[in-house]
Parts: C-alpha cells; sequence; structure tokens
C-alpha cells in the first residue's frame, strides 16, 4: 500500500492539532481517510480490481442498435446481439477454412457479407460504405444498421431491434427463431419449421420429414445461417390448405 501524506507536519486530528508522533499508524490512515479531504490513500491492487470491475461492467451493457451511430467490432456486435463469446461473431464475419475443403473458405458468404450485400441500396442511399477492405479485415468495423439487420434477420433481436430473451438461454447447436423474422433487403416477414408447425399442430419433424419426401410445400428460400424459410404469402398459403384459419 502507497500512502500520499498531506505534507511533512504531519497528520491532524479532528481538534486541529497535530497528532502525536508515536500515534497508530492504522488510526492515522484510517481518520485521514474517513475525516481529512486532504489525506489520500492509494492501494494500486484494489484500484486494479475496480477498474476491471468497472470495465466487465461496461462490456456487458447491451449495446441499443436502434440509437447506436458509431460502427460496431467484432466484440460490440456480440454484446448487442446478446452472444455467448466473440467466436459467433468472428463465424459470421470470416468462417475459418476447413480441412476438407483443402484449407478454401466456405462456399456460403459470411452471414455479415450477406446483409452487406442484401442492404446495398439501402447503404447506399444513406451515404454508408462497407469497403473491401472492411469485409476481407481481421479487425472490422461493421455500420450499426448492418448489425441490426442480421439480428433481425436471425431472430436474435425482434422487431423492434430488442434482444429476444428467449435465445439468452439456448444451447449450442441448430435453433430455430422464436417468431417470424426479417428479411434484410425486402423487410419481408420470414416464417420457419417451428411457426408452421405450431399452427398446424404438429411436430418440427413432422414438416421435415415432409420435406424430404416432397410432400409438403418447397420452402422459399433459405436464410444467411442456412436455415429454411417461407414468406408470409406462401405460409399462409399453406394454412388455408390445411383449413387452419389462424394466418401469419
Amino acid at each position: 500500500m502507497f500512502i500520499l501524506r498531506p505534507s511533512a507536519l504531519g497528520h491532524r486530528t479532528d481538534a486541529g492539532e497535530p497528532a502525536a508522533l508515536g500515534s497508530d499508524p492504522q488510526k492515522l490512515e484510517q481518520q485521514g481517510s474517513e475525516h481529512d479531504p486532504d489525506y489520500r490513500i492509494l492501494n494500486p491492487t484494489q484500484a486494479i480490481r475496480d477498474m476491471d470491475l468497472l470495465m466487465t461492467s461496461t462490456d456487458d451493457e447491451t449495446i441499443n442498435l436502434t440509437k447506436r451511430t458509431e460502427p460496431l467490432s467484432l466484440s460490440d456486435i456480440s454484446r448487442a446481439l446478446g452472444l455467448k463469446s466473440r467466436g459467433t461473431a468472428q463465424k459470421w464475419h470470416k468462417p475459418p477454412t476447413q480441412k476438407a475443403m483443402e484449407g478454401k473458405a466456405p462456399q456460403n458468404t459470411p452471414p455479415l457479407h450477406a446483409v452487406v450485400e442484401a442492404m446495398a441500396d439501402q447503404l447506399k442511399a444513406a451515404g454508408i460504405e462497407v469497403s473491401k477492405e472492411t469485409l476481407e479485415s481481421s479487425r472490422p468495423l461493421y455500420p450499426p444498421q448492418v448489425v441490426l439487420a442480421l439480428g433481425k434477420a436471425l431472430g436474435y433481436l425482434d422487431s423492434a431491434g430488442r434482444i429476444v430473451e428467449e435465445i439468452r438461454s439456448k444451447g449450442r447447436g441448430r435453433w430455430l427463431p422464436v417468431a417470424p423474422t426479417v428479411d434484410p433487403g425486402s423487410h419481408r416477414k420470414r416464417v420457419y419449421t417451428n411457426h408452421l408447425a405450431s399452427k398446424l399442430g404438429i411436430r418440427n419433424e413432422s414438416i421435415e420429414v415432409a420435406l424430404t419426401r416432397e410432400k409438403f410445400t418447397k420452402p422459399d428460400g433459405v436464410d444467411e445461417i442456412n436455415r429454411s424459410f417461407w414468406w408470409v404469402p406462401t405460409a399462409n398459403k399453406i394454412l388455408k390448405e390445411h383449413n387452419i384459419a389462424d394466418r401469419f
């Protein structure tokens, strides 16, 4: 512990008198820290702990993408979408090469790149440019508009841009959005297997098996992480064919 004493004249008591030279140093330190505004005790270890706590608290704060104006790093994206690690954001930006592909990058466009492509006209109209250097960088910075659109497209964020609470507790592996998502290019709603299954009163697996047997209406496309979806008109047509009045 480093102690910065106020002067060479010694510490003063509450009564304003100089403390005796033989006074207990611990009492003087306590008295100084509690009663004497000119007396300062600096504890480097505690200061570092306090700073770590402060930084941890800051890192855990959710980023509001609807109000954000500064570009986001991959760590920022993780916080903004409630991801458990930066690794997921890294894969969305630049997936690792795979041995089975002889070191070549995956053929599918990385999700963040796909959203940039889908929003090309919107970004241009807003005067926002995502350069080739950004897409290839190991430390990219993405516009908040792109991250917000990706969150809504994958189901991490609801239509208002808030983190979907049910997603926070999801485990690893395959998962489906809680509610229909928003396409980043057209802004149309995308309906997934679980949403159709719920309205049809069947299990997700039943639709998946029917699809493999070509006994179910083919999906209209796949999303940024390769999950099948139907546009709302197609989904409502399926419900109509099954005499389900509750539509999307």
